[in-house]
């Protein structure tokens, strides 16, 4: 059953969503999981790669700067029955999806293990916390650049600048 075209002759037809089928980019999800940010530069979107990365690694750092290295730990001490305490590390599950920059903190805290004073109290908690907001905010950003879903250009502008519409084709 197809609808009628209510459309006044003037006006272009809405767009169609069917015609914006997602693509599947692995190279530039891969990209994106190795530094925030990455993939959509692989994609050709260097200042929104750009724009991501600053804004993941400074939040991802500024939970650092605030409570310490020790906010990124991954805990693999068994638990109360002996077995691996998966409970322990959710925070840093979310935060793994920064990339191997955490996996690279949480070596060096545990190499200086016993050589700083971790925070403690809210300043650990609310590093914590920006860590892993980094962490799922780049998990958002390696979907996006896994599933691009390609949308029309704008229109470009012509040698005197001015932007050519559908009217000025003939």
């Amino acid at each position: 059953m197809t609808t009628p075209n209510t459309n006044k002759p003037d006006q272009p037809a809405p767009p169609n969503p069917d015609t914006h089928t997602a693509q599947f980019k692995p190279l530039a999800g891969l990209c994106a999981c190795i530094l925030p940010g990455l993939g959509h530069i692989i994609l050709g979107q260097k200042k929104r790669g750009f724009l991501i990365m600053a804004a993941v690694l400074s939040l991802f750092t500024l939970g650092i700067l605030v409570g310490g290295i020790g906010v990124v730990e991954h805990d693999t001490t068994p638990g109360p029955n002996g077995k691996y305490n998966w409970k322990a590390n959710l925070w840093f599950y979310g935060q793994a999806f920064n990339g191997p920059i955490t996996f690279v903190v949480d070596n060096v805290r545990s190499n200086l293990e016993g050589q700083y004073d971790p925070s403690i109290g809210r300043a650990n908690e609310i590093g914590t916390l920006y860590c892993a907001m980094a962490g799922l905010l780049n998990l958002l950003v390696i979907i996006n650049a896994l599933c691009v879903t390609p949308y029309p250009q704008p229109d470009k502008p012509n040698q005197r600048g001015r932007v050519l519409t559908q009217e000025d084709n003939p």
